[in-house]
């Protein structure tokens, strides 16, 4: 295709149809310049939306019950429990582990109960 193009736009023809064109700096022809203007207009991809995660620096820690607990059974076990590993051992998201850590939001009932089982202790009021 890119061949062809080349070559038309040498010979004036419209690179899409080949039509000759009087206008050598265009080189597209009347008929298609309109349809691909039609085109663009009506088939544009729609607009991506931006996903706006609105999240606290990193120092700010809104639960700090939760932070202390996950510290005690690390120091207990001698295993490390983050964000990423309390959310596999309660089958949540880490991501849901992170709004209740940073963002202060509470977890559901169900959650809360397993939290309280995984870590052993009481942290959220059931």
């Amino acid at each position: 295709m890119k061949k062809l193009r080349k070559k038309r736009r040498k010979s004036n023809q419209c690179t899409r149809c080949g039509k000759k064109v009087e206008d050598k700096e265009k080189n597209i022809c009347s008929k298609c310049r309109e349809y691909l203007r039609y085109y663009k207009k009506h088939n544009e991809p729609p607009a991506k939306k931006l996903k706006v995660v609105n999240r606290s620096p990193v120092n700010e820690v809104k639960n700090k019950r939760l932070v202390d607990a996950m510290r005690r059974k690390s120091r207990e076990e001698n295993i490390k429990v983050n964000t990423k590993k309390l959310a596999d051992e309660i089958a949540s998201s880490q991501r849901s582990v992170q709004r209740w850590l940073f963002q202060g939001e509470n977890p559901s009932e169900k959650f809360k109960k397993k939290i309280n089982n995984y870590l052993g202790e009481e942290i959220f009021e059931i």
